[in-house]
């Protein structure tokens, strides 16, 4: 019986140093799991915020495509305002080079018979190179010029006559 004994507190010492031994293999188990449990949680967190990230970026890129094409827009604007601008400058431009040559433009009075005629010099203030938009010149012959006037003068004087001996008859 002793035998018995101390052969079942053998078994028992066994035993129990199998039960010590797949405790601590537990333990170790239970330690690595823990660890993985909080890896694949820091792994889930990171596919999260990833997810947001891209949520956030696809946000960001349809925000910068909408001011893309609105600025786009403002740019083809700018383009139409700049080509009118052009335009009104070379009109303007035209308009001062029309205006420069009205000032050079020098009235003298001349007497004819009795009535007094301003007739209309013009001093050459358009350069012989750019005959594209050189005004007219009028006044170059000064004969010609007289010639028209008076000209003028007598048929602007017959009309005036012939209204007048009308309106005459018609009171008659």
């Amino acid at each position: 019986m002793i035998d018995s004994i101390a052969k079942s507190d053998k078994e028992l010492a066994a035993k129990k140093e199998a039960v010590r031994v797949a405790q601590s293999a537990y333990d170790k188990a239970s330690q690595e799991y823990e660890a993985a449990k909080k890896e694949a949680d820091k792994l889930a967190n990171k596919v999260k915020d990833l997810d947001q990230s891209i949520t956030k970026s696809q946000e960001t890129i349809k925000s910068l495509t909408n001011r893309i094409a609105s600025n786009t827009q403002i740019i083809e604007n700018n383009k139409q305002v700049h080509a009118q601008a052009a335009k009104l400058a070379a009109r303007k431009a035209f308009d001062a080079q029309i205006n420069k040559a009205l000032d050079n433009v020098v009235y003298g009075t001349k007497t004819i018979s009795q009535h007094t005629v301003k007739a209309a010099t013009v001093k050459p203030a358009v350069s012989t190179k750019n005959t594209k938009h050189a005004l007219p010149q009028t006044g170059a012959n000064d004969k010609l010029s007289l010639f028209a006037a008076l000209a003028g003068l007598s048929l602007s004087s017959i009309g005036l006559g012939s209204l007048v001996s009308d309106k005459k008859r018609r009171r008659n």
